[in-house]
């Protein structure tokens, strides 16, 4: 799927373009390019260096104290003095309640919060370790093989956000010294999953290495090691061992388990010369989401993708499909639903909670160069973003509920933001809806765009409308027959999205309900033409 493509010029941005999140991003290449590049949106396999954005949650038997840090969301393996830390996190639904009958909210707010209650999502937390028992405390932990890529975090420690750029990563991390004439190894495998190599070198003695784990272990007929974890098994698959100057040349090994003490047992061999014992540790499979949210590239032909479910990410590309940076957000997809993002032709990129309303620019490099909540007694959703054509302006479509006795108010709004520091500028209410009804009609601003006729267009649940660039002047609204539902669309359970459903270009406006695509008069939203959607479906 192609991403929405900059232009230079004022013209550029108000192209019409309509995305969907996928997966796996492709993206068209930069004039200056030959061909077209792919990449599957995920960690990169690298060891980073822990500036305090890894921790450990459970007793490990050993350190608790991380040096490096494998991140693959939801699936993160830890490094410490003395041994490893699996971290596991799967997002699920939640065990449902007997459901509460109607009439039992008294106001729009009792029955929108009941409604968050019951759909949002519970993170299932697991870690197993193991520790490398009489293992040398001074052990050197030496990486090497820099990665051309580096990390940007913020996260909460200590109550409080904190932000780590410029975090190195690394193809390799080495245990020297672990035990006599002993060193480690960690590599990631081509496939899949992390190999650690023992190395040991005339006058070690291999009998010596034990792996005590915290979670119960088994070995199968072939051999592996299972160890149990909520989400199903760590597989260790069995070593594989030779001599180093002679990989050809093997040597009998195995397992050896004694409970939660793994040691390993190696047959004859030439003790004069490097043996290499050589297993390799998948981890279990979860059911989560890499998904890219939404995709945006620079006029330098650089991309950018956005998503991710816990934590959700931003990656940059460069034109030739090269990982830059990553940055990793605080945000979740269990606590916060997912928001809007757009990026600056000049590769200035910005990005939204959806619920929570929290708005963040990030740099060129992956820095944060502001972020702003304006939530209080007023609280806000963020869920499309637009500019302007000369992007002067920066605007979000969604929605404000302000306390009101007996029923809170809900409306659909668009807003103007402050591009110095992200502050709301102006807030126009374009939708109304009933906050009497049960459930409660939200009409807020799902989807928003720009046109070159200097206006505004947008969507809420089941208008489409019109709105000056100044904000200040409500062109048209038209009923679309669409009638989107509030969770529509949804990220599995508990996540709420924007719609990517309407652009515009000088001719008309175009928008979709995922079965059809409309073509709109731009000045009163009647349907000039409509295209069927192959493979789309609405409901």
């Amino acid at each position: 799927m192609n991403t929405k493509q900059n232009q230079s010029g004022t013209t550029g941005r108000c192209l019409a373009a309509v995305l969907v999140a996928l997966t796996v991003l492709t993206v068209p290449a930069h004039t200056q390019n030959q061909g077209a590049w792919s990449a599957t949106f995920e960690g990169s396999k690298a060891f980073i260096e822990n500036r305090g954005q890894f921790y450990t949650r459970e007793k490990t038997g050993g350190s608790s104290t991380v040096l490096y840090g494998y991140d693959n969301s939801f699936s993160r393996i830890f490094f410490r003095p003395d041994g490893v830390t699996f971290n596991f996190t799967r997002k699920t639904k939640p065990e449902k309640e007997e459901h509460k009958k109607e009439e039992h909210f008294r106001d729009a707010k009792a029955f929108m919060e009941e409604e968050r209650k019951e759909r949002a999502a519970v993170l299932l937390l697991d870690e197993v370790s193991y520790t490398w028992q009489g293992a040398n405390p001074d052990a050197q932990v030496i990486v090497s093989e820099k990665t051309t890529d580096y990390f940007n975090y913020s996260f909460y420690a200590g109550g409080k956000e904190k932000s780590e750029y410029f975090i190195p990563g690394y193809k390799k991390l080495l245990y020297k010294n672990l035990y006599p004439d002993i060193d480690v190894e960690y590599t990631f495998h081509p496939e899949q999953g992390i190999k650690y190599t023992l190395f040991v070198h005339p006058g070690g003695d291999v009998s010596k290495v034990k792996m005590v784990y915290t979670g119960k272990t088994a070995l199968n007929e072939n051999g592996d090691l299972l160890v149990s974890t909520k989400f199903g098994n760590l597989l260790d698959h069995a070593p594989i061992t030779f001599y180093k100057d002679n990989a050809g040349e093997q040597v009998a090994s195995r397992f050896v388990r004694s409970g939660r003490s793994i040691s390993f047992a190696v047959g004859e061999y030439d003790h004069s010369r490097t043996l290499v014992i050589d297993p390799w540790t998948v981890t279990p499979t979860l059911t989560n989401s890499n998904k890219v949210w939404e995709t945006e590239t620079s006029s330098a032909g650089d991309a950018f993708a956005y998503g991710g479910d816990s934590f959700i990410k931003l990656i940059k590309y460069n034109s030739a499909g090269a990982v830059q940076w990553t940055y990793t957000s605080p945000w979740d997809s269990a606590n916060y639903w997912i928001g809007g993002f757009i990026t600056h032709p000049n590769g200035e990129s910005y990005m939204t909670s959806g619920s929570n309303g929290e708005i963040r620019k990030i740099t060129t490099t992956g820095t944060v160069a502001w972020s702003n909540n304006p939530n209080s007694l007023t609280s806000y959703e963020y869920w499309s973003l637009a500019f302007n054509c000369d992007l002067t302006k920066l605007v979000v479509g969604g929605t404000r509920l302000a306390f009101s006795i007996p029923t809170p108010i809900i409306r659909g709004v668009v807003i103007n933001i402050n591009l110095a520091n992200g502050a709301q500028s102006g807030v126009t209410v374009v939708g109304y809806g009933s906050t009497l009804s049960i459930p409660p009609s939200v009409q807020e601003v799902s989807s928003i765009c720009f046109a070159p006729n200097n206006n505004f267009y947008f969507l809420t649940l089941d208008t489409i409308g019109s709105i000056n660039n100044a904000l200040s002047t409500i062109n048209f609204k038209a009923p679309t027959s669409y009638a989107f539902d509030y969770y529509v669309p949804g990220y599995g359970f508990g996540t709420k999205q924007p719609i990517s459903a309407i652009r515009a270009d000088g001719n008309a406006v175009y928008t979709i309900n995922g079965s059809t695509l409309h073509k709109r008069n731009l000045s009163n939203g009647t349907v000039m033409a409509t295209a069927s959607i192959t493979g789309g479906s609405y409901t």
